[in-house]
């Protein structure tokens, strides 16, 4: 009786800790690195990625904080996060980004990392997107201007 109930408690806790945002909506969860690479990579908005494991005692105590932070940017980018603890298609994309220890944060923009997040303090994460928010804009703002001009002094000089 004994080994079952054992048995039935570590199944429990597999089932239990197999993927810490399945249930929530906030955070994008993917199935594989061709997922990724679609919602993330070749999105030109800002994701928010946490690469974490479900056995982590430090993910899991995180993992209320960062749906919460999910929940407050819904809508302006992408919150999503990536079990990178199995021999799976997501554990590659964890070493392609130097993974080593959970949970690790990273903002992208694009393919591009904007930056690795060393804070786990919701206040800073949240002033880290918002001003990488104000960099796009101001970018994307500044390219327009630049093409605007372009296009505006070309026609002025063929007339």
């Amino acid at each position: 009786m004994k080994a079952i109930l054992q048995s039935f408690l570590f199944f429990y806790s597999i089932l239990v800790t197999s993927a810490l945002y399945d249930q929530d909506p906030a955070v994008q969860t993917f199935e594989n690195s061709k997922d990724f690479r679609q919602k993330v990579l070749e999105n030109d908005g800002i994701s928010l990625i946490q690469f974490y494991a479900p056995w982590c005692g430090h993910c899991k105590q995180f993992q209320p904080v960062y749906s919460k932070i999910a929940s407050l940017l819904k809508g302006f980018i992408t919150v999503g996060a990536i079990d990178a603890s199995s021999d799976g298609p997501l554990k590659r994309v964890a070493n392609d980004y130097q993974v080593s220890g959970f949970p690790t944060l990273k903002l992208f923009r694009g393919k591009n990392i904007v930056t690795d997040v060393s804070t786990r303090d919701p206040n800073e994460i949240i002033n880290l997107v918002l001003n990488e928010m104000q960099t796009t804009i101001q970018e994307r703002a500044a390219s327009d201007d630049n093409s605007s001009s372009s296009s505006s002094s070309s026609s002025s000089s063929s007339s």
